[in-house]
C-alpha cells in the first residue's frame, strides 16, 4: 500500500469528525465550481441569442446567466431556477419551447374572456415534462392546470417538486392518464376548461382534437410527428386504449395522411369550422422547432 493510500482515509476521518465537508460533498462543490468556472460559448451571448433549439441541458454555470438575462423575466428565473435545482436535466430547446407555448396560450385565454369565454381549468394532455403547465400557471394566477399523461417521468416529479417554491401545489396537478379513450365514449372534461397539447405525437393530436370537440371546449394544440401511413383500428377495442379511424373522420382513414402536413392540418381545422368553431393559425419562434404551428379553436 502506498503512503498517499494509508493517509486518504485518515483524512476522511479527521474532516469528519471535525463536522467539515466529506468526500462526497467535496467532489459536489467541485463539480458545481466547475460549473460556474469553464465558460461555455454560449455565455459569450445575451440568453435572447441562445440556440432555441439546443439540446445541451441547463446548466449550474448558466444560472448566472438567467440571472443577469435579457430575455423575458419569467424565462430567466425559470431557467435559473432550473440550473440551480436540477443541472444537466432539462434541455435547452424543452425551456424555451414550454415558455414559448405557455405565454401563446396566455395571450389567446386573454382574448377569450375579454369575449366572454371563461376558461377555468387548463388539462394539458401528453404533458411529458410539465414545464408548459408550470409556465402556463405562472403566467396565469387564475387557472388551475391539469397535467394528464400515460407516465409521470422523474424529470416531471423533480420539476413538479421545484414549482410548490412558486405556491404552484394548489393550482398544479398531474394524473397518470391514457389520452385515448378505452372504446368509442369520450374523455370526461369539467366545464370551463381548454384541452391542451403540445407535441402530442401524430394521432395523439387528433385524440386532443376529438376530447375537444366532444366536450365542446375550446383548444391550442401544436400537432407533430406527421406520419404519412399511420396505425389505427378499424374499430375500437372495448376495454382497451388504441387508436382508431371512426374517431377522427377527418383524415379519412388515413388518405388525408398521405397528402402531407399542410393537408392534415388543413383537414383538422375544416373539421373544427363544420362543428361550429373559430380557428386561427398561430406561430411560436420557428428558431426553437419547425413544428412551430398552433390551431387555436374556441366554440362559437
Amino acid at each position: 500500500m502506498r503512503p498517499t493510500d494509508r493517509a486518504m482515509p485518515k483524512l476522511v476521518r479527521r474532516t469528519s469528525a471535525a463536522g467539515a465537508l466529506g468526500a462526497k460533498q467535496i467532489w459536489l462543490v467541485f463539480l458545481l465550481g466547475l460549473g460556474h468556472a469553464f465558460s461555455l460559448p454560449r455565455h459569450s451571448l445575451p440568453v435572447s441569442r441562445w440556440r432555441k433549439n439546443s439540446s445541451h441541458r441547463v446548466a449550474a454555470g448558466d444560472v448566472r446567466h438567467f440571472l443577469a438575462g435579457d430575455a423575458s423575466p419569467l424565462l430567466c428565473e425559470v431557467g435559473a431556477r432550473v440550473g440551480q435545482a436540477l443541472p444537466d436535466k432539462l434541455k435547452h430547446k424543452e425551456l424555451f419551447e414550454a415558455h414559448a407555448v405557455a405565454e401563446l396560450a396566455q395571450r389567446h385565454l386573454t382574448q377569450w374572456r375579454s369575449e366572454g369565454l371563461e376558461v377555468q381549468t387548463a388539462v394539458e394532455l401528453c404533458a411529458g415534462c410539465g414545464l408548459v403547465g408550470i409556465f402556463l400557471a405562472l403566467l396565469d394566477r387564475r387557472l388551475r392546470v391539469l397535467q394528464l399523461d400515460r407516465r409521470r417521468s422523474k424529470l416531471a416529479a423533480q420539476l413538479h417538486e421545484m414549482a410548490d417554491s412558486w405556491d404552484l401545489h394548489e393550482r398544479l396537478g398531474w394524473r397518470v392518464a391514457d389520452l385515448r379513450p378505452a372504446g368509442e365514449e369520450a374523455a370526461e372534461f369539467e366545464p370551463g376548461s381548454l384541452v391542451l397539447a403540445c407535441h402530442a405525437c401524430g394521432l395523439l393530436s387528433d385524440e386532443a382534437m376529438a376530447a375537444a370537440v366532444a366536450a365542446r371546449l375550446p383548444l391550442i394544440l401544436l400537432p407533430c410527428c406527421y406520419a404519412r401511413n399511420p396505425k389505427a383500428l378499424v374499430r375500437a377495442k372495448r376495454g382497451h386504449p388504441s387508436f382508431a379511424w371512426p374517431r377522427y373522420p377527418w383524415l379519412e382513414r388515413g388518405a388525408v395522411n398521405r397528402l402531407g402536413r399542410d393537408a392534415v392540418d388543413a383537414a383538422r381545422v375544416s373539421f373544427l369550422e363544420q362543428n361550429a368553431y373559430k380557428v386561427v393559425y398561430d406561430h411560436i419562434d420557428a428558431e426553437i422547432t419547425e413544428f412551430n404551428r398552433a390551431i387555436v379553436a374556441a366554440p362559437t
